[in-house]
């Protein structure tokens, strides 16, 4: 707790993090962002180099061979595939509001992702979004935030959140140890 609230300067600073979601480690919000930032370049260096990509967080892994074939098959008639939903979504009304919408898509865990070169703009945007909204340090709200703007402009999602899609993939930070 101590090195916590030394990260943050104060115990009030350290309550409000903590109050808003924010996880706490040494490196604070600052070196989160940069590591996501990190990310999402890898993630356009990797479309970019290849016709169609699955991108796979370091935490997350397929439980089947047959599931990133799925997710690899669906770019087919897609640019963005999506297997599953955030656990709990951060920032809606915010979102909105920057936005200028009411009715959001639903925000999507990027643990795993599909992604054809089309969904390009998407990923640049969803850079653009992650330092604009800088929503806990949070993947998912910046994309949530680039996809309803690809997909208003013609982009091709397709969700394979059935139970099958979604069980194929875990993480390990997800089973009840």
């Amino acid at each position: 707790f101590d090195r916590a609230v030394n990260a943050f300067g104060n115990s009030a600073a350290l309550d409000e993090a903590l109050e808003s979601g924010l996880s706490v480690w040494a490196g604070g919000l600052e070196k989160m962002l940069a590591l996501r930032r990190a990310k999402q370049a890898a993630v356009r260096f990797g479309v970019a180099l290849y016709e169609r990509a699955v991108v796979l967080d370091a935490d997350t892994f397929a439980c089947d061979a047959q599931a990133l074939d799925a997710v690899a098959a669906a770019l087919e008639d897609a640019d963005v595939v999506v297997v599953s939903e955030a656990r709990t979504p951060k920032c809606p009304g915010q979102i909105a509001r920057v936005l200028g919408v009411k009715d959001l898509p639903p925000e999507y865990n990027t643990g795993v992702l599909g992604l054809s070169r089309a969904a390009l703009p998407l990923l640049e945007r969803w850079d653009h979004w992650h330092a604009r909204l800088r929503c806990n340090g949070q993947d998912q709200p910046a994309f949530r935030a680039a996809l309803t703007e690809a997909v208003k402009r013609g982009l091709r999602l397709l969700d394979l959140g059935e139970d099958d899609a979604q069980q194929a993939f875990s993480e390990p930070s997800a089973k009840p140890y």
